[in-house]
């Protein structure tokens, strides 16, 4: 008998006795035993089998957030984790649909008033996953409320509330996170390009005969916002040659599956390096969002398999992981794009004098986006070679921002082409640095509105969109059209992850033709849209460095100001496109 036919013939023997009764004995990771009940026994039946608990909702429809609590064993009041940085819980959802299962960790009060944190996970049907809380961060590892670790009172799992009648999920296994392999990563790195995460060694035992999906992994939670890539130590501590694949896992998706570029021998140790980009050039085709996320914020595993077929069982011993922050030489300005073509040079910006070149770029306009933020001349600073938008609180006005702002409206416009430019991104919470393009239809068009719709063939290009709080590494692309309102469309990727040059700087531009528009970073592309809709009105330059953006990181006026810094920017035309 199967082990999921034996759950379900178990579960339905609960179901005809009319109890949601738990027997007791089996062990959840590094918790002492738990009592466990349903949140709801009319909603939820709840089953424990060996080495994991299953609850299945029967009768959700209309109920709210069904699901299981788990408690400490009498006399016991709550668990001491006072050595555990968060829990990490293997879950696996047996259902036939998608399930949202939220991991919830409480102090002892009223949870009314936010004693507890949580996060959530949607686990595909059929699909394992790992669901991590850290203490004092929930929902995306923002702050939260601060829990006390000594005094852990319950630890719940539920779902949404149900469209169905009935969906499962399972718990493989709860344990704390802490002070052994996989510990917890947060804090500063004082500058380190390299930390090293893994406290102790931890093995790894690959079957002859599981497919390379049988990944064997261990949970974590580590921030490595300030890095580029990890670094896994692997020791073939068994008998036959392994070529190991490692994967990390993260709270929005997975890295690429990087395979070791050649096996490892029995007592022989190899590096796997994993980057945090997603794809080698990672270039996706597609009028819908894409499929794919990487957050660097919130690493909640390292997947280990063999590549491939072994001829015996073998073991590899994971003997260190590093975060490495990798920088790139700092090459000299591009001379020509990236990309092949007879190309003539139409705008050149080195920002070499003392003020901003007016006959092509302007320094105001009403700021629609963030309105906590003033733009002011004496805000956009040309020295050295460069030009600064410099954010800085507003004397005299609580909670307001000024800052500076380079556009070419009115002045400058080229449709399709290669645009490019040199930027070093501001570190201060709470900011939106932003290189950008808008439709610019000239004057007979009407007002600015009017000029900048991107209806009627015009697209808003988001080159680099960056939120300080996702560190210096990771940025967002984007196209919009067809208007701001109910008729608007867009297509993003906001894990596009970076390497700086050794002065700081990223290289980000756009190649734009006729029914194309491809991002790139550092010479490489990065997200396309091929597609008759691209943009094909004339458009202009814009730079802007405000608070604000979606992951709702508030900007603090004691770490101000903060400098957007623009090296240079270069445009191109492709002669057979010149008008």
């Amino acid at each position: 008998m199967n082990n999921e036919l034996s759950v379900c013939l178990m579960a339905a023997a609960i179901w005809a006795m009319g109890s949601s009764a738990v027997a007791e004995g089996a062990p959840l990771g590094l918790l002492d035993g738990a009592t466990v009940t349903a949140t709801s026994p009319q909603e939820v039946k709840v089953i424990r089998m060996t080495g994991h608990l299953r609850a299945d909702i029967v009768q959700a429809e209309g109920g709210e957030y069904p699901g299981i609590v788990l408690a400490p064993k009498a006399p016991r009041q709550v668990w001491d984790l006072s050595e555990a940085t968060g829990i990490t819980a293997r879950v696996k959802n047996p259902s036939t649909t998608p399930v949202t299962l939220t991991l919830r960790v409480d102090n002892p009060g009223n949870w009314e008033d936010n004693p507890w944190n949580a996060e959530s996970i949607e686990i595909a049907p059929g699909e394992e996953a790992d669901l991590a809380v850290a203490f004092g961060k929930s929902y995306g590892g923002q702050p939260g409320y601060p829990v006390d670790p000594s005094q852990i009172s319950q630890i719940m799992f539920f779902t949404d509330n149900a469209e169905t009648a009935w969906h499962a999920f399972q718990v493989m296994q709860i344990s704390p996170v802490g002070g052994q392999a996989g510990a917890r990563f947060y804090g500063s790195t004082d500058g380190r390009k390299e930390v090293e995460l893994l406290s102790e060694s931890w093995t790894v035992d690959l079957p002859a005969d599981r497919p390379e999906s049988e990944a064997r992994t261990f949970a974590c939670d580590w921030d490595l916002r300030q890095f580029t890539h990890v670094r896994v130590v692997l020791a073939n501590t068994g008998k036959v040659s392994i070529t190991p694949a490692v994967r990390l896992h993260s709270a929005h998706g997975s890295s690429d599956r990087i395979v070791a570029t050649k096996s490892i021998g029995p007592g022989r140790t190899a590096f796997v390096y994993v980057p945090f980009a997603v794809g080698q050039t990672h270039v996706w085709q597609t009028t819908l969002q894409p499929d794919i996320g990487f957050d660097s914020r919130r690493i909640s595993a390292v997947a280990i398999d063999a590549a491939a077929t072994l001829s015996a069982p073998g073991q590899l011993q994971v003997q260190g992981v590093q975060a490495l922050a990798s920088l790139l030489p700092v090459e000299p300005a591009s001379a020509m794009p990236p990309v092949p073509g007879d190309w003539q040079l139409t705008l050149e910006e080195n920002f070499d004098g003392d003020a901003p070149n007016y006959d092509v770029w302007s320094t105001h306009t009403d700021n629609y986006w963030d309105a906590r933020t003033t733009f002011s001349d004496r805000n956009v600073i040309v020295e050295n070679g460069y030009a600064r938008l410099r954010i800085e609180a507003a004397p005299g006005h609580d909670g307001k921002f000024m800052s500076g702002f380079l556009d070419t409206y009115g002045k400058w416009t080229q449709r399709y082409g290669y645009f490019e430019a040199r930027m070093q991104l501001p570190k201060a919470a709470g900011l939106w640095p932003a290189f950008w393009m808008m439709p610019d239809r000239g004057r007979g068009a009407g007002d600015r509105g009017a000029r900048e719709d991107t209806l009627d063939g015009g697209m808003e290009f988001d080159i680099v969109e960056h939120l300080t709080g996702w560190g210096p590494f990771r940025y967002n692309v984007a196209y919009h059209w067809d208007g701001y309102a109910d008729t608007h469309k867009s297509l993003s990727h906001s894990e596009i992850y970076a390497q700086l040059d050794e002065a700081g700087f990223i290289t980000a531009g756009l190649l734009w033709l006729p029914g194309e528009a491809t991002y790139y970073c550092n010479g490489l592309p990065v997200a396309s849209f091929k597609h008759p809709r691209v943009c094909d009105v004339p458009s202009l330059i814009r730079f802007t460095n405000i608070t604000g953006g979606w992951d709702n990181t508030k900007a603090n006026p004691i770490d101000l100001p903060a400098d957007f810094v623009i090296d240079y920017v270069r445009c191109w035309q492709r002669k057979d496109l010149i008008q």
